[in-house]
């Protein structure tokens, strides 16, 4: 109970979030898995939540916190955030300012390991075949070293090669 599994998931959604892409974990999850997102993804809307101030959409939480629609309408229910209107049958979000708060002061209490999303360095791998670039299969020489594709890993910092 030292917050490591929270942190892997939370790498695996930084992951997600460099690639401009959603994710969820893979199905079906064991019962201890299941609380592990959903305390996450608890944490990560409640966050989101407390911090804007302006109107969101389901989607834009989404593209905020790299999270499918489906876990954040599943969150949301579980924690009675969301309703229908009746009349035009649009979800509305229901923010709970003190029930947000409460939660993230007692998540911020156990000290539990954060990740530093500045501090990630990682680019999002790329197949060569998108690229158009020869391999080894297309019995054809390839460029770079021992059969090795070169490409550049584009690190504004510091000059680097990434061997795939």
């Amino acid at each position: 109970r030292k917050g490591y599994g929270n942190l892997l998931i939370e790498f695996s959604y930084l992951l997600s979030k460099k690639e401009n892409k959603t994710g969820s974990p893979e199905k079906p999850l064991s019962d201890l898995g299941l609380l592990s997102y959903r305390y996450y993804w608890r944490n990560v809307l409640f966050e989101e939540l407390n911090q804007s101030r302006e109107t969101l959409s389901i989607q834009e939480l989404s593209h905020k916190t790299s999270m499918t629609v489906d876990d954040i309408i599943a969150t949301l229910q579980i924690n009675n955030m969301i309703e229908k209107d009746k009349s035009s049958g649009a979800y509305c979000i229901i923010v709970k300012t003190d029930v947000i708060e409460d939660h993230l002061q007692k998540v911020t209490a156990k000290g539990y390991p954060r990740i530093k999303p500045e501090n990630l360095r990682w680019t999002p791998f790329i197949l060569t075949r998108a690229l158009g670039l020869r391999t080894s299969d297309d019995q054809d020489e390839v460029d770079g070293v021992d059969g090795h594709v070169l490409a550049n890993s584009r690190d504004d910092n510091e000059e680097s090669m990434k061997w795939e």
